[in-house]
């Protein structure tokens, strides 16, 4: 949505062809962008990273309340949503955080899905090769991520998958 008329003009024409056509987003832009985009859209992937807005703005740069309104709003004009949530080990792996996500999935009617990120350091490498310093996070071991998911499972009386 950071080039929202190209965004527009190439879901419609590709919505137009006859595709089914997804979006992946963060939720930050204005509504009106949303809105015109919303006929062409089967799916939206939205990512939902933390649900304190201090926290958010510290680790994105942004609070999140504009996200959560167009979320809301999104599902509120029967969009269908993938709600996808990152979690990175020692940031955002909270019980509290879950909770959060499984009131997000029981409140918002549009929500198909909930889909657990687990943190990776894939990126460490493209930082190394430009001399930068790693981020400074771990990947969670598979038994971390598997009580994840039963967790979010369970609190969100839905799907669960992992991404």
């Amino acid at each position: 949505m950071a080039q929202p008329d190209f965004t527009i003009q190439t879901a419609r024409l590709l919505s137009e062809s006859g595709l089914n056509v997804m979006m992946e987003t963060c939720g930050y832009a204005a509504w009106e962008h949303y809105e015109r985009v919303l006929p062409y859209i089967r799916c939206f992937l939205y990512d939902y990273k933390v649900d304190d807005p201090e926290q958010h703005r510290q680790w994105t740069g942004v609070d999140n309340r504009l996200i959560l309104e167009n979320l809301k709003k999104l599902s509120q004009s029967g969009a269908e949503i993938v709600l996808r949530c990152p979690v990175i080990p020692g940031i955002n792996d909270t019980h509290d955080h879950f909770e959060r996500i499984a009131v997000l999935s029981r409140q918002l009617s549009g929500i198909r899905q909930v889909d657990l990120l687990p943190y990776h350091s894939f990126g460490n490498g493209k930082r190394a090769q430009l001399g930068q310093a790693a981020d400074g996070f771990y990947a969670p071991q598979e038994e971390m991520v598997e009580q994840w998911i039963g967790e979010l499972s369970a609190l969100c009386h839905g799907t669960v998958c992992r991404a």
